[in-house]
C-alpha cells in the first residue's frame, strides 16, 4: 500500500519532492459544476470558488461551448478543466469536443468507455487512448470508473493510459474508496513517472477530501449532482 510521507501533520510530500500544505487544501481541490447553463447560476458558482480560494473548476465540455459562460471565466484566475464525454461517445465525437474546448481549458478529463473495459477489449481501448493523445497538446487525464471494475481491469487500463503519461481521474459513478486511490497510487509509483491522480466520486465533505489526499491523491474533486455554492462552502469551510 502507498503510505503518504509527512513532515508535519498538515503537510504531505508529493511524488516530485514538493510539499502539499493540507491547511490549504482548496488550492488542490477541483470544484465540479454540474448545475444549469443559467448565466446567473454559473456566475454565483465562479464567484464562490474565487472567494474560497479553489484552484480549479471542472466544467462539462458542452458548457464551455456557451459563449456567455466562458466570458464569466475570463479574469477569474481559476484553472479550467473540461470534462469530455460520459464514455459512451465515439472517439470521433470526443476528438471533436477536444478541438472545440481546448482553447479554454488547461486540462482535459476524457471519459473512457467502461463497457469496453469490462469486456476487456484492450486493443480498442489502447487505440482510442493513443488517438486522443495524438490529437491534442493539452494536459490529459483519462477517467477510469474504478467502482465499476475489478482490480485487474483497473490495473490493465491504467497501464494503457500511463503509456501516454496522461493523468488519471477515478470517475463519478460510485463512491470512490481509499483502497482505489492506494491501488492506483501504487501503480503510478511502479511506473516511476510523474502521473497526476485525481480522486472523484461522491466526495462531499472536508474529512473525505483529506482521506483521499492521505491515500495519495494529488487532486480531489467534488462530483455531486447537488453541487451548488452553498455545498462548496460546507465542504471547504
Amino acid at each position: 500500500k502507498f503510505l503518504a510521507m509527512y513532515h508535519r501533520p498538515w503537510e504531505k510530500q508529493t511524488l516530485n519532492g514538493g510539499i502539499m500544505d493540507l491547511k490549504n487544501i482548496e488550492a488542490h481541490y477541483e470544484a465540479s459544476y454540474l448545475g444549469s447553463t443559467s448565466l446567473g447560476d454559473f456566475k454565483e458558482f465562479v464567484s464562490e470558488c474565487v472567494r474560497l480560494g479553489v484552484g480549479k473548476i471542472c466544467v462539462p465540455a458542452v458548457y464551455l461551448c456557451v459563449r456567455d459562460l466562458t466570458k464569466v471565466l475570463v479574469g477569474s484566475r481559476l484553472g479550467i478543466v473540461a470534462s469530455i464525454g460520459t464514455g459512451t461517445e465515439t472517439i470521433q465525437a470526443k476528438i471533436a469536443d477536444i478541438v472545440e474546448v481546448e482553447q479554454y481549458a488547461e486540462i482535459l478529463d476524457i471519459a473512457l468507455n467502461v463497457d469496453l473495459i469490462r469486456m476487456e477489449m484492450w486493443d480498442v481501448i489502447h487505440k482510442d487512448v493513443i488517438e486522443i493523445a495524438l490529437h491534442t497538446s493539452s494536459k490529459l487525464r483519462f477517467v477510469i470508473e474504478v467502482t465499476e471494475l475489478t482490480d485487474s481491469q483497473i490495473i490493465r487500463v491504467f497501464d494503457i493510459v500511463s503509456s501516454t503519461s496522461a493523468g488519471v481521474t477515478t470517475g463519478m459513478c460510485g463512491l470512490v474508496s481509499v483502497y482505489h486511490i492506494e491501488l492506483l497510487k501504487q501503480c503510478i509509483i511502479n511506473t516511476k513517472k510523474e502521473i497526476e491522480l485525481k480522486a472523484s466520486g461522491k466526495i462531499r465533505n472536508k474529512s473525505e477530501i483529506i482521506r483521499m489526499f492521505d491515500a495519495g491523491a494529488d487532486v480531489v474533486g467534488a462530483s455531486s449532482n447537488l453541487f451548488r455554492p452553498r455545498l462548496l462552502k460546507s465542504i471547504l469551510e
